[in-house]
């Protein structure tokens, strides 16, 4: 006989709470062939930032780093944006000891990786969200060998 494990009891109001999954890509806005495009994209990006989180791109030595940091968290500024009902740079964040944002009302967490951004939504802010998104390596094909 099989041994048949219940499942945990769930409250009616653990099944109310939904989480929305949010994908963007970066490389599209990282390699625009056409630089007023991509100012014009940076410039956009950047006007949804708060002045705190400007200095820290600024703070990054490396242009694809800080380029990323604008676009990651312009996406999750205007994803908030639209399910919180406020303009994107007119969202309050606060800051735990170990530096996670939040926002009154919205529980979330966001990974990028490469040129992939995800975000995790609830519109529970007590449940704690995590996603992870990592670029695999890319490995040989069949007949492929390293250069050594």
């Amino acid at each position: 006989k099989a041994l048949v494990v219940p499942p945990p009891r769930v409250s009616q109001a653990q099944i109310a709470v939904c989480v929305h999954i949010w994908r963007a890509s970066l490389s599209q806005h990282l390699t625009l062939a056409d630089s007023r495009k991509a100012c014009a994209l940076h410039n956009a990006c950047a006007s949804y930032l708060s002045v705190d989180e400007i200095q820290r791109a600024n703070n990054s030595s490396n242009p694809k780093t800080r380029q990323q940091f604008i676009f990651v968290r312009a996406f999750v500024r205007k994803v908030l944006s639209a399910y919180l009902g406020i303009p994107p740079n007119e969202i309050d964040f606060k800051y735990s000891a170990m530096g996670k944002p939040s926002v009154h009302g919205m529980g979330f967490n966001v990974s990028h990786s490469e040129d992939v951004a995800l975000l995790a939504l609830s519109s529970e802010s007590k449940i704690e969200l995590g996603i992870d998104v990592e670029c695999a390596a890319r490995r040989p094909r069949n007949g492929e060998t390293a250069e050594q």
